[in-house]
């Protein structure tokens, strides 16, 4: 495998070895010298009665033609969707209220195939995306998947791969295939559209292992709705709400409002993370202070 020159960013966000792109930690396409970093992720979770929502959507900069994601989950999703970016517009414009400071009620706002030792559980497509659910018994043989399908992942990544799968967990690769004039110019941008990942979990957690393979900061955004308010290690909490009544976020956040249907408390969370602190997933607690 070529060496990596250099690597950013979120999840997994890997580099394709041809011609079709995606979002995650980025990895340089075979022959490519362009120089790409992603300075920060964003991610919506909601958390119910062991069922967690993630919207994950990554920024880059550079010129991110050929780039495809990896998502390790603790089970099999059973739902892979593409998302409207707007919820993470929406989720500023109530976050940024002064009086978001944990007193405010938010009531007030008007099968698969096997080969081996990898199962492909799934394929779809997904908005602007081709995603594969697979599970994996050997890391090894997922990531000789991965590279025989067209990602550049690195070998030094088969630890992480391995503690994942000694964990039960399964792996969601997606590469963009609609390559619209819309689609380029996000890319251009630095941003492509959000996806929504829907699995069961005792714990509400985000996946970051793999981003420390990147070998720099990452700065993580986190907005969390769950039964209570929420903290995580080496974050810090930036807003926080009761939203008492949901039904009342539909017309002024109406994207929001599709996820949340029941009374729940609203952290948003902030970090710049290094490698050392991204060696592990971030699994968000109970503030009890």
């Amino acid at each position: 495998m070529r060496q990596v020159k250099r690597w950013g960013t979120a999840l997994c966000l890997l580099w394709l070895a041809g011609a079709v792109s995606a979002d995650g930690i980025l990895f340089p396409s075979q022959g490519s010298r362009r120089d790409i970093s992603e300075p920060e992720q964003k991610a919506f979770i909601r958390f119910q009665e062991g069922k967690e929502d993630l919207v994950i959507q990554a920024t880059y900069k550079g010129d991110a033609r050929d780039f495809a994601w990896v998502v390790p989950v603790p089970s099999r999703p059973e739902k892979v969707e593409a998302f409207k970016s707007a919820l993470f517009q929406e989720l500023s414009r109530l976050t940024s209220d002064s009086r978001g400071s944990k007193s405010m009620s938010a009531g007030g706002f008007g099968g698969g195939a096997d080969s081996g030792a990898v199962t492909l559980l799934e394929r779809k497509q997904a908005g602007i995306y081709d995603v594969s659910v697979l599970a994996a018994q050997d890391p090894e043989a997922l990531i000789g998947w991965l590279n025989e399908n067209g990602y550049l992942f690195p070998e030094k990544g088969a630890g992480v791969v391995s503690d994942y799968i000694s964990r039960g967990w399964v792996f969601v690769a997606m590469r963009i295939t609609v390559k619209s004039r819309k689609v380029q110019k996000q890319l251009r941008e630095g941003t492509v559209q959000p996806l929504r990942l829907t699995f069961d979990t005792p714990q509400m957690v985000y996946p970051m292992k793999l981003t420390a393979l990147g070998g720099r900061k990452t700065g993580v955004l986190l907005y969390v709705a769950a039964p209570y308010e929420v903290q995580a290690p080496n974050f810090r909490s930036q807003w926080g709400a009761w939203l008492d009544r949901p039904s009342f976020l539909v017309a002024p956040y109406p994207t929001l409002a599709k996820l949340v249907r029941e009374r729940c408390y609203l952290t948003k969370l902030r970090a710049v993370l290094d490698p050392i602190t991204m060696q592990q997933d971030v699994y968000l607690q109970r503030n009890w202070f």
